[in-house]
């Protein structure tokens, strides 16, 4: 298998992909296991190498910096005209080398309004096969497949992804309280199987107390496939796609910047966006591709009239619900001396964790009692970590904290992402007006007063007061509307799950058709999180390698 890093690729090639992202490098991974041509992965980012997208408890402060798109919002009224910053993966593995790793795969509720809006194709039926050879397909590359998991799934699984690492000794604790109000509705962790009511520890993308990158598992992949042909797979970092180059309406390549010099790079078979929620857009607008009166108005030659390209911007938003202990473990960062060399020693301790390591999902209109045994589709979510959620990493602490990430994963709101001309470009580039229109629906405010209200209930229970000495946000004092109402606003920010600007849909003003095609163009696909067409109710990634993994079926 011919490979290149970061050097001058020969072209042409039978596939370019754009973004080297969880579905970009499983495509990659697909089209060379699969025989199907050869492939050139392109990705404006750089290497993984830093320690910071490798040691799992560092991936905060990768945020803001070369790593991160630094993507913003415009000012939000319904967060107090806050702008949001948005982070994004960049570097080779894309967001999955910046996030907290979990794995979940999505609910049979997200497949119904999947169906709904693109076809029997994205049934649960067929989506659940998908997730199953995805779920294999990791367990083989990664050989984490614990042994009292198989035990006890030996029935359903051949395979798992990476088991659950050790727990931070605060989680261990908050999760054993859980079980003894009888919380925990099953035997096996999230991610096996799908997300369900009730809380259990997260299964992650993480081995031996390093991260496991979509890019990872490609360079695994590769060392894995034992070529059939004489197919090569290249891969050129530090490239920024410009635009996609077309003959009449076929896509037949990309032009691309790359260390001060603009190239085209040929593609025979075609070009597959995977630039992500608003990367892909980005390119398909500077392509021609979108509304004629938003690209007249920054003078881009209109292509291809796809009026929905860019609207159906979706989101999670997370709101801190935060307690001092009495007892237990602090995190503070920077780690101290023993934590770094028990890292050093063993890949274990506070290092290891992914900070988000407990969690669960229930019914805001569920009564407590009834949270882990509700058959009703959920819309909240809790990411439990033992840390203060809005100091790690920038603060020392001493005292030991419980944060309740409460994230809203069924949001009614909608925005938008628009092309504009970039105010520091002298080339015309494009540059992305991006407005998630948070909280513009009332009905998300009343469901954060019932979130808010559930997570409280649950934490007067048997086995909790004698460890949590006070709620420090919002704080037990902030119980009137008004007030609650101030504190989401203020509080509420976003858990990094974009999607839905490029939405496969059976409608004919869809940007995609149901196999990810861009409608009037040949050769051109998008996949993507950008492709969804509601925003899963769950962490997205293991959604995004089924996702990738149905369009490599689908390739001619």
């Amino acid at each position: 298998m011919q490979s290149h890093f970061g050097t001058d690729p020969t072209g042409p090639f039978d596939y370019i992909i754009v973004g080297a992202g969880v579905a970009g490098c499983t495509l990659a991974a697909q089209i060379a296991a699969r025989n199907l041509g050869s492939v050139l992965l392109l990705d404006a980012g750089d290497s993984d190498r830093s320690y910071r997208l490798r040691v799992p408890a560092e991936y905060p402060t990768a945020f803001g910096t070369s790593w991160d798109w630094s993507f913003r919002t415009t000012p939000q009224a319904g967060l107090g005209n806050r702008s949001i910053p948005l982070p994004a993966g960049r570097a080779l593995g894309g967001s999955s080398a910046i996030n907290a790793m979990i794995y979940i795969e999505a609910s049979a509720s997200d497949f119904g309004e999947w169906a709904k809006a693109a076809g029997e194709r994205w049934s649960e039926l067929h989506c659940r096969e998908a997730f199953r050879q995805v779920r294999n397909w990791i367990g083989k590359l990664t050989r984490t497949i614990p042994t009292q998991l198989m035990s006890q799934h030996n029935s359903a699984f051949s395979a798992s992804p990476p088991a659950i690492p050790e727990l931070h000794p605060t989680i261990q604790q908050a999760w054993q309280r859980l079980h003894t109000q009888n919380q925990t509705a099953s035997s096996y962790p999230h991610g096996l199987d799908r997300p369900h009511a009730g809380f259990d520890a997260y299964l992650r993308m993480q081995q031996n107390g390093r991260r496991i990158s979509a890019w990872k598992l490609l360079q695994l992949a590769l060392q894995a496939t034992t070529p059939k042909g004489s197919h090569p797979f290249s891969c050129l970092h530090a490239a920024h796609v410009r635009s996609v180059e077309f003959d009449r309406d076929r896509a037949v390549g990309v032009r691309i910047m790359n260390h001060g010099e603009e190239r085209v790079i040929q593609a025979h078979r075609g070009v597959i966006l995977s630039a992500g929620t608003f990367g892909t857009p980005r390119i398909l607008f500077a392509s021609g591709i979108g509304a004629r009166d938003e690209l007249q108005a920054i003078d881009v030659p209109h292509r291809l009239e796809s009026p929905c390209l860019g609207k159906n911007l979706q989101d999670h938003l997370v709101l801190p619900m935060v307690y001092r202990l009495n007892g237990g473990t602090a995190v503070s960062y920077p780690p101290s001396r023993e934590d770094r060399l028990t890292y050093l020693r063993n890949r274990t301790g506070p290092r290891a964790s992914n900070l988000a390591e407990l969690g669960g999902f229930f019914n805001s209109s569920a009564d407590t009692a009834s949270i882990a045994s509700s058959r009703e589709p959920f819309d909240f979510q809790w990411h439990i970590t033992p840390t203060h959620y809005l100091e790690y990493p920038n603060l020392v602490s001493h005292t030991p904290h419980l944060s309740f990430g409460l994230t809203h994963v069924a949001p009614k709101s909608r925005g938008f992402v628009k092309p504009r001309r970039a105010s520091d470009s002298i080339d015309h580039e494009i540059a992305l007006h991006i407005d998630p229109g948070y909280m513009s629906d009332p009905g998300d405010l009343l469901g954060w007063f019932q979130g808010i209200s559930r997570t409280r209930e649950l934490l007067q229970g048997d086995g909790w007061c004698d460890w949590l000495a006070e709620e420090t946000l919002p704080g037990a004092r902030r119980s009137d509307a008004k007030v609650l109402e101030l504190f989401v606003r203020r509080f509420a920010t976003t858990i990094y799950h974009y999607a839905g600007t490029c939405s496969l849909g059976m409608n004919s003003l869809a940007a995609l058709d149901e196999q990810f095609r861009v409608r009037g163009i040949d050769g051109l696909w998008v996949c993507d999180a950008s492709a969804m067409p509601t925003l899963v109710r769950c962490n997205p990634q293991a959604t995004i390698m089924m996702m990738a993994w149905r369009l490599a079926d689908w390739l001619p």
